[in-house]
């Protein structure tokens, strides 16, 4: 529902994919990927979708009952295992529970999801 006018909010059943670019001195590009039903794009939404928008492989900081890596398709899927060392800080998913990647390829880019690459997920 519209919180404003209470009026039903519809998605289209497909998959959503904008980019925006920001104004500044360096303008960076803002990549936007959804899937609005279970029904389309089946699978990982990181093989199915987030690797083939930013046309690259990616590595992935997910949470532990996860898929396994995928490195059979145009795009590589890799998980970070951890523990990773960030400056002088170890991170552990037992402190953190953000889902994250980053592109390996072609330019850099990195990727914050809500999405997690679980079993359960599928």
């Amino acid at each position: 529902m519209n919180l404003l006018n209470e009026s039903p909010v519809t998605f289209p059943n497909n998959i959503y994919s904008r980019n925006v670019n920001t104004t500044g001195a360096t303008p960076i590009v803002i990549h936007y990927i959804a899937r609005y039903s279970s029904k389309t794009a089946q699978g990982d939404i990181y093989s199915r979708l987030i690797a083939p928008a930013l046309q690259s492989s990616v590595r992935v900081w997910t949470g532990t009952s996860k898929l396994n890596s995928y490195c059979s398709g145009m795009y590589k899927i890799e998980n970070v295992e951890g523990p990773i060392q960030i400056k002088n800080h170890e991170l552990t998913k037992q402190y953190d529970t953000s889902v994250w990647s980053v592109t390996t390829t072609g330019e850099k880019k990195f990727c914050l999801s809500n999405v997690e690459r679980e079993v359960s997920i599928l």
